[in-house]
């Protein structure tokens, strides 16, 4: 999957969702965040991990939930949901995530 087709790097050098305008992308080099990171907890006296794998999960959430939402997400996590599955992991790779996989998959039924 690319990048550039479920996002638009805008004029002003913004990068949004293409389907939701409102949910804008950051891409930054990570090389001095463990560094960042380690100030901050000494300043505040407590591990901030949580904190940013917290926000990093809404985050990734409401971007995957505007990406699927509507008619068209219902038929596409219906019918295509492991190749749906494949493009998120490779999505998340490509953003840092690390790897994963699909191990098993249970189909809700509707209620």
């Amino acid at each position: 999957m690319k990048f550039s087709k479920i996002n638009v790097w805008t004029k002003d050098g913004t990068v949004i969702q293409a389907g939701n305008p409102d949910h804008r992308l950051l891409l930054i080099e990570a090389d001095g965040f463990d560094f960042l990171f380690r100030n901050i907890e000494e300043l505040v006296g407590m591990s901030i991990h949580r904190i940013v794998i917290e926000e990093k999960r809404k985050a990734t959430l409401d971007y995957l939930q505007n990406m699927f939402s509507g008619l068209k997400g219902v038929i596409l996590r219906y019918f295509f949901s492991k190749r749906i599955y494949k493009m998120v992991a490779a999505t998340g790779a490509f953003l840092g995530y690390g790897r994963f996989e699909l191990l098993d998959l249970k189909k809700e039924r509707p209620r």
